[in-house]
């Protein structure tokens, strides 16, 4: 990934570092929709690595996304 520190309607998001502003990330282990628009808004011909923006891969299952 690369280094990026965007605000996206006024929430701090850092992909590298798997965090936002709004927290959701930290609690529920997977990325929110700001970090899911922000992928997209920087990379818009690849599909979005689930597998590796997760914090806890027991996320995934828990969620029903399954790799």
């Amino acid at each position: 990934f690369l280094l990026f520190n965007i605000i996206i309607r006024y929430v701090l998001v850092n992909l590298n570092e798997k965090n936002c502003e709004c927290g959701h990330w930290a609690i529920y282990k997977y990325p929110c929709i700001h970090a899911i628009t922000l992928w997209i808004r920087l990379n818009p011909n690849k599909p979005i690595p689930l597998d590796t923006m997760c914090l806890d891969k027991s996320c995934l299952a828990e969620t029903g996304i399954l790799f």
